[in-house]
């Protein structure tokens, strides 16, 4: 898990969340049915009909990920910067600005 986390934050790090989200859930799914497959023997038992139906669902589901991660954001979604702009000044004016030297690395 804490390889898992630190890969994350690197991609997340270079590559826009729309991309890095669904390709780990793309991952994820492979790697849990290849491990299921491989340890628990969950195969075992399809018969010729079973596998084309699972891999047809499997298709299915990693392809609306990807139709969904290729999707372009609209632009009337809220931003950060617009959801800073609704904070009130006095407390944008309490909190403190961290400087160019003072910032943690990315």
């Amino acid at each position: 898990m804490p390889a898992q986390l630190t890969y994350l934050n690197r991609a997340l790090a270079h590559f826009e969340a729309l991309w890095v989200i669904p390709g780990l859930q793309c991952f994820w799914s492979l790697s849990s049915i290849s491990m299921g497959a491989v340890f628990f023997e969950e195969f075992a038992g399809f018969e010729p009909w079973m596998y084309g139906s699972f891999f047809a669902g499997v298709s299915l589901s990693l392809g609306g990920i990807a139709i969904v991660a290729s999707s372009e954001i609209q632009s009337d979604h809220p931003t950060l910067s617009n959801a800073v702009s609704l904070l009130p000044d006095e407390y944008l004016a309490s909190q403190p600005v961290a400087s160019e030297q003072g910032a943690p690395p990315i």
